[in-house]
């Protein structure tokens, strides 16, 4: 989501230890192989100007094979610490574009403060003034990282729970969860009346 209609988007394979069972660990080597092969393909075929790796799992693939190609590639990275991909590519890259300024580099590698990207939609209400909550539907958007983060899975729906039932009669919690957390999530918001909808992605 979030691209123009005419824009291409091509698939490549990718995985991660942090999920599934034995088989699937096994397997991760063997399709981040594959998606280094499929995105060597795609680049060869395509020669783009420069390769941007936005960190994650994901761009891991298409990292190696730009190195590999030694293709011009950079990194961006949106939170004052790198990633652990980000970690791993920033020494092998041309630049790395931060986000967030000062981000924490290893010595040597500089960065350049460029800001996040954001959805023109998002950029319309920078500076729109707090609105008190009230007795009207409010919505709550709980995300962190790619597909959500534990620590908010743990901390957040209880702190949510502590609201003034005249805030929680009209709140609407969208919660992004990880898999493996979403069950227990929505369990959560269930036993406490909160409105919630729970998902590890949202469109």
């Amino acid at each position: 989501g979030g691209f123009p209609h005419t824009t291409e988007i091509e698939q490549i394979s990718s995985a991660t230890f942090a999920r599934g069972g034995i088989l699937a660990k096994a397997l991760v080597p063997f399709r981040i192989a594959g998606g280094v092969i499929g995105a060597a393909y795609k680049m060869l075929r395509d020669r783009p100007d420069v390769i941007i790796g936005f960190g994650g799992y994901p761009t891991i693939p298409a990292m190696a094979a730009a190195t590999l190609l030694r293709l011009p590639r950079m990194i961006h990275e949106q939170n004052g610490v790198l990633g652990r991909v980000n970690t791993l590519f920033a020494p092998r890259v041309d630049a790395v574009a931060c986000g967030t300024w000062p981000t924490d580099l290893a010595a040597g590698i500089e960065g350049a403060h460029v800001g996040n990207p954001v959805r023109g939609s998002i950029l319309d209400r920078a500076g729109a003034g707090y609105i008190q909550p009230g007795d009207y539907p409010m919505d709550l958007l709980v995300i962190g990282g790619s597909q959500g983060a534990r620590i908010f899975s743990d901390i957040i729906p209880p702190a949510i729970a502590q609201l003034p039932m005249d805030i929680l009669r009209n709140l609407r919690v969208s919660h992004q969860a990880r898999g493996e957390d979403e069950d227990r999530v929505r369990d959560y918001y269930a036993s406490e009346g909160v409105n919630a909808e729970v998902a590890s992605f949202f469109q």
